[in-house]
């Protein structure tokens, strides 16, 4: 057994070290922002967002984003837990805003959370100005 362990450890020790680590490919997105939404605070409320307060903020974080014509310059991804686990609302972190979360309570209107992106992120000023 001894004799085992000693001949992969020393094979180890023995393999050759890639002097050159390999090429990273960088792929262009037509993202300008990432919304990253707590997957566990969104099963807790079991919606909480939309006019009949069925919907998850996601689902109506991206509708809003749809509807002012921002779509594809935000991608809203629902993640594993932030660490944040707020009573009556989801946490919410915003690429943009490092060193922040947001609890957003349930029943918030997804418009007010997108007036909370940089405006150099998503088209300029004209974000905020499209959604009022």
């Amino acid at each position: 057994m001894l004799r085992r362990i000693g001949a992969t450890i020393g094979r180890a020790v023995r393999s050759p070290v890639m002097s050159e680590s390999p090429a990273i490919d960088v792929t262009p997105t037509p993202w300008r922002e990432i919304v990253l939404v707590c997957r566990k605070c969104t099963r807790r409320l079991d919606g909480g967002f939309g006019k009949k307060r069925r919907e998850p903020l996601r689902s109506e974080l991206k509708a809003a984003l749809r509807a002012a014509g921002h779509r594809r310059e935000v991608r809203v991804i629902e993640t594993g837990c932030l660490g944040l686990c707020p009573k009556g609302a989801v946490t919410v972190a915003i690429a943009s805003r490092p060193g922040e979360l947001l609890a957003v309570p349930q029943g918030t209107e997804a418009k007010s959370l997108i007036g909370r992106f940089r405006s150099e992120t998503i088209g300029g000023p004209s974000v905020t100005s499209s959604l009022r």
